[in-house]
């Protein structure tokens, strides 16, 4: 009964995160949850206390899948081999999902009272990606590596916006263009490749 019951709420859940990020959180409504999950109102509020609610778990469900594939242990021992696994495991389970750059920078949260619980979340995740920069780096500043933090999740998130997972590119090739680009600098890997020639 009890696994039934965690079922049907991952299957609620699932069916919201769709919504917010198609609709927006403020333009779904009840009725659309229900049509979406094939419950009525009662038997939605059933597994959620409210809409505001069902965002919440929406957001800490997401979320905790980024803190698992950020927090993974890796037994390089090289700083930049680490690296470069971490923006690849970061890649993947942000490109897993097209939608997902819109729910991230959605200001639903704003309008309710979980905003401030939303915004320690998303400061936990830039907080472990601080932390591997400066394993790789440990001679940068402060604002050097809260720039990059910001960099590179900028870099992976908006590239859910283009990347076709049908395309000759795969999610972990990706990861890796996004790596180089990143850690060695376009402009820098040009003129090493020319130097090449």
């Amino acid at each position: 009964m009890a696994r039934d019951r965690r079922n049907r709420l991952d299957d609620v859940i699932s069916a919201a995160y769709r919504l917010f990020c198609e609709k927006g959180y403020e333009a779904t409504s009840i009725s659309d949850l229900c049509e979406a999950t094939h419950l009525t109102a009662a038997g939605l509020y059933h597994y959620i206390k409210s809409k505001e609610d069902l965002l919440n778990q929406v957001d800490v469900r997401y979320y905790e899948r980024i803190k698992e594939a950020l927090t993974k242990k890796r037994s390089k021992k090289d700083p930049e081999e680490d690296l470069r696994e971490f923006v690849r495991d970061m890649s993947r389970v942000i490109l897993q999902d097209k939608n997902v750059v819109h729910f991230l920078i959605s200001r639903g949260f704003a309008e309710t009272s979980l905003w401030e619980e939303a915004k320690a979340r998303r400061k936990e995740v830039t907080g472990f990606v601080r932390e591997k920069l400066r394993e790789a780096n440990p001679a940068a500043g402060d604002f050097e590596i809260k720039t990059a933090a910001f960099v590179l999740i900028g870099m992976v998130t908006w590239a859910s916006l283009w990347y076709d997972p049908e395309g000759s590119m795969s999610m972990d090739e990706l990861g890796d263009s996004l790596y180089r680009l990143f850690a060695k600098g376009f402009l820098a890997a040009g003129a090493k490749s020319r130097s090449r020639k």
